[in-house]
């Protein structure tokens, strides 16, 4: 599913679509639901339910948020 929608978003230009990454899943356990903590893994019902819930808050083009989301939080690994 995440390189559906990363293709989706990256290569057509697709913002609906949002590719949950180990990133967009910490974000979104910390800042939009903390009870996501508890799952073990992502399975495809948590995927969705994280796609769900960044739609909610950003609307149709939550897609092309993730991908400052990803940018802003590997900013510490960047060497400039």
């Amino acid at each position: 599913m995440k390189v559906t929608d990363c293709i989706a978003v990256f290569s057509l230009d697709k913002v609906g679509s949002i590719p949950v990454d180990t990133h967009v899943w910490q974000i979104a356990c910390r800042d939009l639901d903390p009870s996501l903590k508890t799952a073990k893994s992502i399975t495809p019902t948590m995927y969705n339910r994280v796609g769900n819930l960044l739609r909610d808050m950003f609307g149709h083009h939550a897609g092309g948020r993730t991908k400052s989301f990803s940018r802003q939080s590997c900013r510490h690994l960047r060497p400039w």
